[in-house]
């Protein structure tokens, strides 16, 4: 499973009252993902913070599943492939 930096513009918000000329200037903010790819959609990118076993059932699960959408990406590096084992 590759593990990859995503770079991505966020909206911004701002729980000012603003005069117009002002409030123009607000600008999306450009973050930076990092987590394990764990597939696609048309319109998102998945990516994970990590996985874990379930004791109980011998299941593995993935930490806080992160969708982000493809229009908003500027940068997907990859930072490493593993086997889907590993």
């Amino acid at each position: 499973m590759k593990v990859v930096e995503i770079v991505w513009r966020d909206a911004c918000r701002t729980d000012a009252i603003l005069p117009l000329e002002t409030a123009l200037k607000v600008e999306g903010i450009v973050r930076r993902n990092v987590g394990y790819l764990l597939g696609s959609t048309t319109l998102d990118l998945i990516i994970s913070f990590g996985d874990v076993y379930n004791l109980f059932s011998d299941d593995k699960g993935y930490d806080i599943p992160f969708a982000i959408p493809r229009d908003s990406i500027d940068e997907i590096n990859i930072l490493r492939e593993d086997d889907e084992d590993t």
